[in-house]
């Protein structure tokens, strides 16, 4: 997993993969939902019952008709999940079809959240509820792909907004220069590739 681990004196960001406002929201437990459902062998079924406990959402579950599988949890997208599991269960040239999506429990999740895993998303604001308990200026920016960076100081709003979107477009840049075109064009598509802010306190 990448991470730069890079602090200073104002800035905490974190690689990992809420509206603006001063009210959080929280990232949601997730909900298992099968696709198609079919009879799975021994192995499979160990398989699925491990990818269920797992339970960090964005996740997807995949079967071969050979009795293979592929699963995989915590991606920043259910697109992504999808896409990224399919391949890797096909590339041996098995015919794998999906059987089951980790997505969160409810609709409700804000906007500003999609486009994190379910860990970037409740530690982006773990340290924004840390940060703010002492009334400290903060702002969180965050890609899907990035991850998110945090600003904090006595700076105005503006400029820590400002400070938070410049560092997340930092770490963004830095990673998608290993990325593909076509890599890049798929994660664009999925508005992946952005920053924005997603928490500021105060708001002013």
């Amino acid at each position: 997993m990448f991470k730069p681990g890079l602090i200073a004196a104002s800035l905490i960001a974190v690689c990992l993969p809420f509206s603006a406002g001063a009210q959080l929201t929280a990232a949601l437990e997730s909900k298992v939902t099968i696709v198609a459902p079919r009879s799975l062998n021994t192995n499979q079924a160990d398989a699925f019952e491990e990818f269920v406990n797992d339970s960090r959402y964005n996740g997807a579950f995949y079967v071969s008709q050979n009795g293979g599988f592929h699963w995989r949890t915590n991606l920043n997208s259910l697109a992504a999940a999808k896409r990224l599991t399919g391949q890797a269960c096909n590339l041996n040239g098995r015919n794998c079809q999906i059987y089951a999506t980790l997505t969160p429990k409810s609709a409700r999740l804000s906007k500003a959240i999609e486009g994190l895993s379910q860990t970037a998303a409740r530690d982006a604001e773990a340290w924004a509820r840390q940060n703010t308990k002492d009334g400290r200026s903060v702002a969180v920016a965050a890609s899907g792909y990035a991850g998110w960076a945090g600003w904090r100081g006595k700076s105005s709003s503006a400029k820590l907004r400002s400070s938070a979107l410049n560092h997340c477009g930092d770490l963004l840049r830095a990673r998608i220069k290993r990325l593909e075109a076509k890599q890049r064009e798929a994660l664009e598509q999925e508005g992946l590739l952005q920053c924005k802010i997603i928490f500021t306190q105060p708001t002013r």
